[in-house]
């Protein structure tokens, strides 16, 4: 992914003209947050309209398939908490000018811009709620989560970073009770109108069960246990000790979950004297939870969150059933409103700096303040931004870790610690290249020094042969004798040739031998006594069909075109056949999305 924008760059959408925003607290710097998928920009809309959030996906996560699954989830935008799913798709078909002036924006989304910050924003900024915030979030959220797991839906993917809160945000706007909580990052979404993705996370650290089932990690259930930390997490926040004991961007060290550390008992303690002894027990059956499928539906969460409403006072059950005018705090203003203390603006997905683009300042009070430190930061994070244009990269890691220790205890330093990863992983895979690249000529040399060696000799074996030659005044002779040391030679390599190529061929059906070994010793696995049989399976699998097309470029001598040839018509023909025995109508969208990669 290339995309580097510029502020107020001008891109038209669908017939509508946007430009690119700026980011709020770093003046020159395009908004633009990265996360796990891909990075989402701001985009400002000239005419009407309110802003847009433009996704544009990493290279891996790039897939056709991403135009069923957003025309499916459009289909969910009416339910509460789901505002993101009032997307399109970018699309040769519909943005050829577009995507042919950018061709990196191939499949970006573009969505509702969400206000307000993240769940992770909150605890990274240990920003402790009141008792009527914390009752409010948790029970939007569980309401949200109730209505997806009524209609089979999952997100798949919840952590503190995929809950957005804009019945916190700073920006003057009425807030539902329906909207104080929004989902992100839908992408990996479960439906049973959806297919299954290729790329399913298996759980975001300190949000994650322990016994990952691969049959439930993409299903109905599979919000129940990162949903159940969150709804704790949200209850508790209103307390001081909740806020001393947070771990960091959760309040569980992920190393913690479903062991009997402090920070588990006293936050049961918590829960149990702030909201009773109902919620403290849901949560505590989700912890102890072996499978997904044991812990709690989202409706008896409700159902207890319900049964408190009316004790925590009317002021909170107004808040849970009419509009709120949701506006920042101030000095003159000592009515507590849901908004609280003036937290920062968040895009969709707020975790992670682009790679050269946007960074936020943190809010967290003992942060670079944008008078101060921020034009500092700001000027730091244009610098890393042009190193990085100019693939410097190992000089924009040493800017970006520069940031990084200036800013070490605030949200900000999250973010750079992402970008740093992701420059460390393209300087990794460039030393790779260079060593491919060595070994390569490693082995030229050897080859041409053993050439250089065998013309050496053939030279002086002719030159002997042809003085013999003139000794007797035979050129006729000479001659003859020539050919037939050409003969000789040719046969000499031939033979040398096959021995090597018999001697590797040996090796390759040695080493495929050996793969179908592996492939039998798992079939024949106790499913009791190893867990993911079928991941080992797929890649033994794998192991032996790539051994195979070595041995077939090998010794047929075919080359990389037909190997690569061959594996795309396979892509398409084992899974039609599979597809054919259990639904045939799945075969007319897997054709329509498969096409383009012949």
């Amino acid at each position: 992914m290339s995309f580097q924008p510029e502020v107020r760059a001008r891109l038209s959408i669908n017939g509508k003209p946007y430009t690119i925003g700026e980011h709020p607290q770093a003046a020159g710097v395009p908004y633009g947050q990265e996360g796990r998928q891909g990075t989402v920009y701001l985009l400002n809309a000239e005419e009407s309209g309110g802003p847009k959030a433009m996704k544009v996906f990493r290279n891996k996560f790039i897939d056709p398939s991403l135009v069923f699954h957003t025309d499916t989830v459009a289909k969910y935008k009416g339910i509460a908490g789901l505002t993101a799913c009032d997307r399109s798709i970018l699309t040769p078909q519909n943005h050829a000018e577009l995507l042919n002036r950018e061709p990196d924006l191939l499949y970006a989304v573009v969505m509702p811009w969400i206000e307000g910050p993240t769940w992770m924003d909150v605890l990274l900024n240990k920003q402790r709620l009141s008792k009527k915030q914390s009752f409010s979030a948790a029970f939007a959220l569980a309401h949200v989560l109730m209505d997806m797991e009524q209609r089979g839906l999952a997100h798949c993917d919840l952590s503190a970073a995929n809950v957005m809160l804009p019945m916190l945000s700073t920006v003057k706007k009425v807030v539902k009770p329906v909207e104080f909580v929004q989902l992100i990052d839908l992408e990996q979404m479960f439906s049973t109108h959806l297919e299954k993705p290729e790329h399913i996370p298996a759980g975001s650290p300190g949000y994650a069960i322990r016994n990952k089932t691969q049959s439930l990690m993409w299903s109905g259930q599979s919000d129940r246990f990162a949903g159940a930390i969150l709804l704790t997490e949200m209850l508790a926040s209103c307390s001081d000790a909740f806020i001393r004991n947070l771990w960091g961007e959760s309040y569980f060290d992920p190393e913690e979950l479903q062991t009997g550390c402090d920070r588990f008992n006293e936050l049961v303690e918590m829960i149990r004297m702030a909201w009773g002894e109902a919620l403290a027990a849901l949560f505590v059956r989700a912890w102890e939870s072996e499978h997904l499928s044991q812990c709690p539906p989202f409706g008896e969460w409700l159902m207890a969150l319900s049964r408190i409403e009316g004790t925590i006072g009317a002021e909170v059950a107004a808040a849970a059933s009419a509009p709120v005018a949701v506006r920042s705090s101030s000095p003159s203003d000592h009515t507590e409103t849901l908004s609280g203390p003036a937290p920062r603006v968040a895009a969709p997905r707020p975790a992670a700096p682009v790679v050269a683009p946007a960074l936020r300042a943190a809010a967290s009070a003992d942060s670079i303040s944008q008078s101060d430190g921020g034009g500092f930061n700001a000027n730091l994070l244009q610098k890393a931004k042009n190193l990085e244009q100019k693939k410097n990269y190992k000089q924009a890691l040493e800017v970006y870790r520069s940031i990084q220790t200036l800013n070490a205890h605030s949200s900000l330093a999250k973010e750079v610690e992402i970008a740093i990863q992701h420059i460390e992983e393209i300087l990794s895979n460039g030393k790779k290249k260079q060593d491919r690249a060595a070994t390569s000529r490693k082995v030229k040399r050897f080859f041409l020094t053993l050439a250089f060696i065998v013309l050496l000799g053939l030279v002086g074996f002719l030159g002997k042969s042809y003085l013999d030659k003139q000794a007797v005044g035979s050129v006729e002779s000479l001659t003859e004798d020539i050919k037939e040391k050409d003969k000789e030679i040719a046969q000499l390599t031939k033979q040398l040739k096959a021995q090597d190529l018999s001697a590797k061929k040996q090796e390759m059906l040695k080493a495929l031998e050996e793969d179908y070994s592996e492939l039998q010793r798992i079939a024949n696995a106790d499913p009791a006594l190893n867990d993911k049989l079928d991941v080992k399976t797929f890649a033994a699998a794998q192991l032996y069909l790539n051994h195979m097309n070595e041995y077939l470029m090998k010794v047929f001598e075919f080359d990389q075109t037909f190997v690569d040839r061959t594996k795309t018509v396979d892509g398409y023909f084992f899974p039609y056949v599979y597809n054919q025995s259990r639904n045939p109508e799945k075969n007319i969208s897997f054709h329509k999305e498969y096409m383009h990669r012949f």
